[in-house]
């Protein structure tokens, strides 16, 4: 238990990746985010200010310490974007949060449309504690989520021993594998500590070191001269013991209890999925019962703490008050039973790592880095790209192509003006261009971002600054595309063809985006737009067929 492992959080991954299955798996790390003036600062003010219920709002000014207010903040956050990804939306605008009784926050309205009965059940919960905030959603079982934190992480100031304060949480036989591995430990750091210290006795060829190394008791001193080393004690005590006591945790969040479920009726066994990576998967056992429609997973995250997500049916939910169990519109019951074992073992992917700025919805992105915060746009994706969008100028802002080509380069030559003959602004547009045909889609958008905010306050004060800022703003979403960001990349391109209704290759990328999204009869609109300003592009034509059949299976 002492080897900090691998983890679990991946920061180089898409994190949007799962929105179109509605499975996230998201984590935040709350201690590395120090916004300027805290909770009286822009940044801060204005992430609040995205929480549009006010009861929501009001809860994190309750919290006296700053640590708290951040988590509370980052926690419903990571609630509405998840809810915006899933659902496609650029913004939290439609989105309503409520919470059961026992707490319980569940996505009130919109829901996903009936068309997509595999999202019939989304749900979602959220997690913080020590440096972690994190978020696991599921679209047919029901999810709940708990990070724990080692103990001098907790930030709580208090000292306790483990067994002496939990001792009613867990069962006998939780207790013995607590022991057991704690010992482990203990035995485990006492020889690495013993070798460490005879090594340094022969360096120094000390006579004693022989009989140093047969009176030492694992504490740094000879038998007899100090106490022996407790197993359950912290530290090691409380690392055995974090694994059991963040399944519990998950599992009665999914359930929706609050704090009204015993903790010691629920057992978990685990069995190893993958050491390399400590994994794990667990059954539950409820009231000597065996539960066999609930799993729980359980990962590092981090080097030191540990998140668990747990899986179960429908009809075990406590909702006093019944709103959200009348969310969940495909109930367990109705799953043939092989096909509900098919999704409750369905492996549970590791938590992508984000930033704070991730958890903005693109609608508000410019507005949040006004207020000071980092913008965020995603990692590379793996959506293929048709083959005349393999360059640069499948992005890229300066094309020299004619003006019926719109996937590569459609966007018109435009006519000399003062904005494009800036030479920063043509340097962000090279290095945009460069970065993409390289498929450093991140550096991409950072240079793409920089030269529509270059251009942005003259945009729209001359047909020509409409027609650059549309052609940056499609580079933009072309870009976004390749991270299957669709949402955000819808937003771009629609705003583009608002402002050029003759950039084609602004309403090629809306058709991809919009079919990103499922969205497949809007998307052919847009790209039967595209294929009458651009009638002789091959990709447009190929991309226009593949919708067409979605819409109209033969």
């Amino acid at each position: 238990m002492e080897d900090p492992g691998a983890s679990s959080a991946t920061p180089n991954g898409n994190p949007l990746e799962g929105a179109g299955v509605g499975r996230l798996r998201w984590a935040v790390n709350s201690s590395e985010w120090k916004p300027a003036g805290e909770k009286d600062g822009k940044e801060f003010q204005f992430l609040v200010s995205l929480i549009r219920e006010p009861s929501e709002r009001e809860s994190v000014s309750k919290f006296v310490r700053f640590v708290d207010q951040k988590r509370a903040v980052l926690s419903r956050l990571l609630v509405r974007r998840a809810c915006a990804a899933v659902l496609g939306l650029s913004s939290f605008k439609a989105i309503e949060i409520a919470r059961t009784k026992g707490k319980k926050p569940f996505l009130r309205c919109p829901r996903p449309p009936p068309e997509r009965p595999d999202l019939g059940n989304f749900n979602f919960n959220v997690s913080h504690e020590g440096d972690w905030v994190v978020l696991a959603s599921e679209p047919l079982c029901l999810c709940g989520v708990d990070v724990a934190a080692p103990h001098d992480r907790r930030q709580t100031g208090k000292e306790f021993d483990v067994f002496e304060t939990f001792k009613e949480q867990l069962t006998e036989e939780e207790w013995r594998v607590v022991e057991r591995e704690a010992a482990s430990a203990v035995a485990k750091r006492m020889a690495k500590d013993k070798a460490l210290l005879v090594e340094e006795f022969q360096e120094m060829d000390d006579p004693e070191a022989d009989d140093f190394a047969e009176r030492y008791d694992g504490v740094g001193y000879a038998s007899g001269t100090a106490n022996t080393a407790r197993p359950l004690n912290q530290p090691v005590g409380y690392q055995a013991f974090q694994r059991f006591w963040s399944a519990k945790e998950a599992f009665v969040k999914a359930r929706g209890d609050g704090l009204g479920f015993e903790l010691n009726r629920a057992e978990f066994r685990f069995s190893s999925v993958s050491e390399s990576s400590q994994t794990y998967v667990a059954t539950i056992v409820v009231d000597g019962e065996p539960a066999p429609l609930w799993r729980c997973f359980q990962q590092r995250l981090g080097a030191h703490h540990w998140a668990t997500v747990a899986r179960g049916p429908t009809q075990d939910v406590v909702d006093a008050h019944g709103e959200f169990t009348r969310t969940l519109t495909r109930p367990t019951s109705s799953f043939p039973p092989h096909i509900w074992e098919q999704e409750l073992l369905r492996e549970s992917s590791p938590f992508d790592q984000v930033p704070v700025g991730f958890l903005v919805p693109p609608d508000d992105m410019q507005d949040y880095v006004a207020a000071g915060g980092t913008p965020w746009w995603c990692g590379p994706g793996h959506m293929p790209v048709p083959s005349s969008l393999g360059d640069s100028e499948a992005a890229g802002v300066k094309a020299e192509a004619p003006a019926e080509s719109a996937a590569a380069g459609g966007e018109r030559s435009r006519a000399p003006s003062a904005m494009s003959s800036k030479d920063s602004l043509v340097d962000l547009e090279d290095r945009g261009n460069k970065h993409f045909q390289n498929k450093e889609y991140q550096e991409a958008l950072q240079c793409y971002t920089a030269a529509i905010e270059a251009v942005k306050a003259e945009a729209t004060g001359t047909p020509t600054g409409s027609e650059l800022y549309s052609l940056l703003l499609s580079a933009r979403a072309g870009c976004l595309l390749e991270t299957r960001d669709f949402d955000a990349a819808l937003a771009d391109a629609d705003q583009a063809v608002q402002l050029d209704q003759g950039n084609a290759k602004a309403y090629f990328h809306k058709g991809r985006a919009l079919e990103g999204l499922g969205r497949c009869e809007h998307a052919l609109e847009c790209l039967s737009q595209a294929r009458q300003l651009a009638p002789a592009d091959a990709s447009v034509e190929q991309l226009l067929a593949s919708v067409a059949l979605k819409v109209s299976p033969k």
